[in-house]
Formats: C-alpha cells, structure tokens, sequence
C-alpha cells in the first residue's frame, strides 16, 4: 500500500484514503463502511476502485475511479468518472463527459471542472418575465439607447449635446438649462449620490449572503467609488455645467444602480438555486465562479484602463491652465489613436458588470451606455479637431484605434 488508513475499520466503520506524494499503488477497499473518503493527489497514478456498500462516499482523483457499490450518495471530482452503480445520488465534477452504467439514480448532477474550455455558459443569460416593472425597465432602457445615441443626431428635445439633460464638461459651456453650478460640483453631484446607494447595498444583510449579487453592488460601488474620487482629486476642471444636467444624469446612475441589483438577484434566483443541503454562499460560489472570473477581470481591466486615460488627461495641464491640449500616451496616440479611448474602457468594465449579473435586462443598458458614449465620442474627436485644429491628428479614430 502507499498511503495510511485512518480511522480505518473495515465493518461499519469510517475509512479515509489520503495519498502521499511517492508510491504508485491503487488502493482497494472491500468492506461496508458508514463512510468512505479517497484522495488521490493532482499528477499522480493512483486510481481508487471500490467494491463495497457504504452510505457516502467521496472521491477526488485526477484519474478515472471505478466504482462498483451501492452507496446513498456518490460525490466525485475526477478528469474521467466511470460509475457502474445502483445509487440514491450522484455528484460528479469531472473535465470529461462521465460515463455512467447503473441503474436510473433518483438524482444526478454533472459538474464540468473550471478546467474544461466550453464557454458557452457564460452566456446562458437569464430573461425578464414581463411583468409591469420588466416592461417599464425595458421601455426605459430602450429609450436611454436611443435618446442617448440619437439624441444629437435627431436633435430630440433636450437630449441633444446642448439640450441641457446630457450637458457637461466642455459641451455645457453656453448652455442655458437653469442654474449652473461648477463642474467638479456637478460632476460629483453625478457620481456621489450612486456611490451612497451602492455602498448601502453591498453592506445590506439580504445581498450579502448572494455572491452574484453582493459581487455586483461591489463593482458598482468600486465604479461609482472611483469616478467620485477622480472628480475630488485627478480631474482638471475650468468651467460649469447645468445643475440640472447633474441632477439628470445622478438619477439615472441610481435607477441604473438598482436595477442592476434587481436583475442580479433574479439571475441568482435562476441560476444558482441551491441543490442539497448545504449554505447557499458556498452553492453560489461553486456554481458561477467561472462568470465572476471572467466578469471581474474585465471589469478591472476596463477600470485600470480608464484610470490611466484619465491621469493622462490630467496631466496635459499645469496648475492654472485653462487650455486644451492634445491628448498624447496610452490608445490616445498609439495604435494609430482615438480621441476617447477612456470610453472603451468605461465600456469593458461595464460588460464585466453585465457578465456578472448574467440578465438580458443589464446588457441591454450596457447596449445603451454604448450608444451614449459612441455619440460621446464623435462629439469629443469633432470637437478636438475643430478646437485645437492643426495641431491634432486628423487619422484619429472616435474611440477604438484603427477601427471607429
């Protein structure tokens, strides 16, 4: 034998295997114990066979383990599970299709590992009921999209650049919407608001215990958190905006906070129900964690990346500056340039949100906030060539170098 028995008693009692690092030797067991635990080690040889009747058994092996039993509950974790069995349930976590022979078990669930290369589980969203509040968020969602990617275009009421709602930064100079107020106060009026919402979220008793959905209050107060500080302490400001562009766009940013959390928790509802009896964050955790990686991490890449664009903005004035430059460093001048790659990051990190909540209803304000910034960003190039006119370069893209 290569391993050690502990509590071993061969009738009726527990058995652990537990594999050391040398030795090549399978171990066979040939009893009836109440419970049975085998753990073969990651890159090892080792192939555990069962020939026995217990009431549990659990299996970790980076092999194929044969089974031969009649347990109550079988739980593997294996590259290529075989199970020849007559069983109440089965669990199985495996890199390979498992394959089964024994008779019709009254539960059975298949687990892939986060090893295997299917991704289309991350796109399995969930869909909206259509009940009176999906219809109005729909409505709602639909007409951002297109009153923020065509207000300009079509000149509809008060959406336009000038129109006084979508009014700020250097397009709300000779805006007349009411009163004004300064641009870092309005700017922060924008933010600050969503921030207080989010934070109260992710610290709310009911959110927590749901990973998906304290996870997504935590990138939205991470986003609203970041923007608030860039305004107090990185931004460069010099003009005022409409106090009621500030109290517009902050509206939105909270209805957008909580409809976000919503959906969130109807995915998890959908999604990651648990299955046995067990606390509902480990449950969550197991079954979304490859969403959260890949949504977290472009969550964060779309952050970093719109930091960075943003510092550099900062740093093309000096203390008392008043003027506009041209922006020079990171996609701003290299591969080719765009005027306002800060809103491709924006972007990134919002499809990581999207990813997360994993809900048609979030990606379709995502779809939104693209049109918005789309048109933002056209604006923006427009605007640079007309103002600082030679000295910028004219094969700069809008916001994606090389492309648009």
């Amino acid at each position: 034998m290569c391993g050690t028995y502990r509590s071993g008693r061969l009738a009726g009692g527990n058995v652990e295997w537990l594999r050391p690092n040398i030795g090549k030797d399978p171990p066979k067991i040939d009893h009836q114990p109440g419970n049975t635990q085998l753990l073969c080690g990651l890159n090892r040889t080792s192939r555990p066979r069962l020939t026995t009747n217990p009431t549990t058994v659990w299996i970790k092996s980076t092999t194929r383990p044969g089974l031969t039993t009649n347990p109550t509950s079988v739980r593997i974790k294996s590259d290529r599970p075989r199970l020849t069995t007559n069983l109440t349930s089965v669990r199985i976590k495996s890199d390979h299709p498992p394959k089964i022979d024994h008779l019709k078990p009254m539960s059975a669930e298949l687990f892939p590992s986060a090893a295997t290369t299917d991704l289309s589980h991350l796109f399995n969203l969930t869909h909206p009921e259509w009940t009176t509040y999906d219809q109005w968020v729909v409505s709602f969602g639909v007409s951002f999209a297109i009153c923020g990617g065509l207000g300009n275009l079509l000149q509809i009421p008060l959406f336009a650049r000038d129109g006084g709602l979508l009014s700020y930064s250097k397009f709300a100079q000779n805006v007349k919407a009411g009163p004004n107020v300064s641009s870092r106060l309005g700017m922060f009026l924008i933010y600050f608001p969503a921030f207080l919402l989010s934070l109260l979220l992710v610290t709310d008793e009911h959110i927590i215990p749901m990973p998906r959905v304290w996870i997504t209050a935590m990138l939205l107060t991470v986003h609203f958190g970041k923007r608030s500080s860039e305004v107090l302490f990185l931004h460069r400001f010099s003009g005022t905006m409409p106090l009621l562009s500030s109290i517009t766009i902050s509206t939105f940013y909270c209805a957008l906070t909580s409809i976000t959390i919503h959906y969130a928790a109807h995915s998890a509802r959908v999604h990651d129900q648990a299955t046995e009896p067990t606390t509902n964050r480990d449950v969550h955790v197991e079954n979304i964690i490859d969403t959260l990686f890949v949504g977290i991490s472009l969550f964060a890449v779309g952050q970093l990346g719109n930091l960075y664009h943003h510092w550099l903005l900062s740093t093309l004035r000096k203390p008392g500056d008043t003027s506009y430059k041209v922006p020079m460093g990171g996609l701003f001048s290299n591969f080719g340039g765009a005027a306002a790659p800060h809103y491709l990051f924006e972007l990134v990190a919002w499809s990581g949100v999207s990813l997360v909540t994993k809900h048609t209803v979030s990606c379709l304000f995502t779809i939104g906030m693209a049109c918005y910034l789309f048109e933002r960003s056209v604006a923006q190039n427009h605007w640079n060539k007309t103002q600082l006119k030679d000295k910028y370069p004219e094969t700069r893209k809008n916001m994606i170098p090389f492309v648009w």
